[in-house]
């Protein structure tokens, strides 16, 4: 039997699609899109200055109609967040319910009826979600149960790693991001400075695009051109706490790949960072001054605003006070960072265990979804497996009332390696 093949539409994907491409279930092949059909007009930087109305007949017209010649010996499409106007079969891919109107909340509200038709049209077959809070999104905004119930969470691809064990007591805290300020830049090396008086012990690296005439004692600026597998090797597992206080955010990939490294992670209560981040569990949740979301749906207040420019400016010293706490609790206490590190890596080990995400997304685009499958603990050996809501044992342990031989009930066994 051939494989289902599935075209992943779009150019220029972020390493967290290239990674789902790469990536695939059992009898599925991803097809990257060779070409995609969009008149000059719409690259032009004064395109943005249009009509609502306008930038709606672009949305609907071209990017979202696949031409015919690329579907060619092709069974699905496979879209990041855009709505397919094809009659041909499709899933999309969300990280917040935005995204289906390329983040342009007039066009979202003004075509939420037409939006809504196109999801819940038979061609539509389901909407993957990267996350519990996208999936909150999209049944927050339309609350409809024909689009609630094809809503399936499929986590993004992250390889698990270890970290590097170090006989010195520096403790080295990692911020990465492209977006300096936005990402809360200013706010994480203000509360290191003050961090670095009382402890001469610590270390910050930043791995971004700021610049600073000044040389700052303890914080190493590195050009944010590495690839993910350098930033594994020579960062993630070289470091001790992650940190990532964005005012904007809908996912994290940064935070995902430093959970599955081992690291505890401060980070604010952003979108689906709370999925990754349990406060006191495996880092500490802070509250953000800017709230980008709210009840999981874009807050109109500071949507469409120019946050960079607002970041850039935005003292917030309650949030750096209570960072420099929270760094401080960290930097003190050897067991807790470890303590923290480990139910990180068991958080992503249950959270994006790979067996299970490629069997979930196997069916979402076979089509065999019959129950919201996650990755579970079996409460009698401790064992990961993947199941329903109703399943409690994994194959081994799972025995029917009434018999003395096992038998499996509900869910897949899954081997966790150590």
């Amino acid at each position: 039997m051939r494989n289902k093949k599935v075209l992943f539409i779009g150019k220029n994907h972020r390493t967290i699609r290239l990674d789902t491409i790469n990536n695939p279930p059992n009898g599925v092949e991803f097809i990257k899109q060779e070409t995609e059909e969009i008149p000059d007009h719409l690259a032009n930087k004064r395109s943005v200055e249009r009509s609502i109305i306008k930038k709606a007949l672009d949305f609907t017209r071209y990017n979202n109609y696949i031409p015919q010649k690329d579907l060619k010996e092709i069974d699905l499409i496979y879209s990041p967040g855009k709505i397919i106007m094809n009659n041909f079969p499709w899933v999309v891919e969300i990280d917040n319910v935005a995204c289906l109107s390329y983040y342009n909340l007039k066009i979202l509200n003004k075509f939420k009826s037409f939006i809504a038709d196109k999801l819940k049209s038979v061609w539509c077959k389901r909407i993957i979600c990267i996350s519990e809070a996208a999936k909150k999104s999209v049944v927050n905004y339309f609350k409809d149960k024909q689009i609630s119930a094809k809503c399936e969470v499929v986590y993004p691809y992250v390889r698990l790693h270890n970290k590097t064990k170090r006989s010195d007591d520096k403790v080295r805290f990692l911020y990465i991001s492209r977006e300096f300020y936005l990402k809360g830049g200013r706010q994480i090396v203000n509360a290191f400075k003050k961090l670095k008086k009382q402890h001469d012990n610590v270390e910050l690296t930043i791995i971004s695009n700021w610049y600073n005439e000044k040389r700052i004692k303890g914080i190493k600026v590195v050009n944010p051109t590495k690839s993910k597998k350098e930033l594994f090797k020579k960062y993630y597992s070289k470091h001790d706490v992650f940190l990532q206080l964005s005012f904007q955010d809908s996912f994290g990939s940064v935070v995902q790949e430093a959970i599955s490294t081992g690291l505890p992670v401060i980070c604010t209560d952003m979108f689906a960072f709370h999925e990754m981040v349990k406060d006191g569990i495996n880092g500490f949740v802070l509250k953000s001054p800017i709230k980008y979301f709210k009840n999981f749906l874009p807050n109109e207040r500071y949507w469409g605003r120019d946050l960079n420019k607002e970041s850039e400016l935005l003292s917030a010293k309650s949030l750096e006070n209570e960072l420099f706490k929270k760094m401080e609790v960290l930097a003190q206490d050897k067991s807790l960072r470890e303590q923290m590190g480990l139910r990180s890596k068991e958080l992503a080990k249950t959270l994006f265990f790979e067996q299970g995400r490629k069997k979930t997304l196997k069916g979402c685009l076979m089509g065999k979804v019959k129950y919201h499958l996650r990755t579970r603990r079996c409460k009698r050996c401790g064992k990961l497996y993947h199941g329903s809501k109703r399943s409690k044992f994994c194959e081994a342990c799972y025995k029917p009332k009434g018999t003395g031989v096992k038998k499996w009930a509900y869910g897949l066994k899954i081997e966790v390696e150590e």
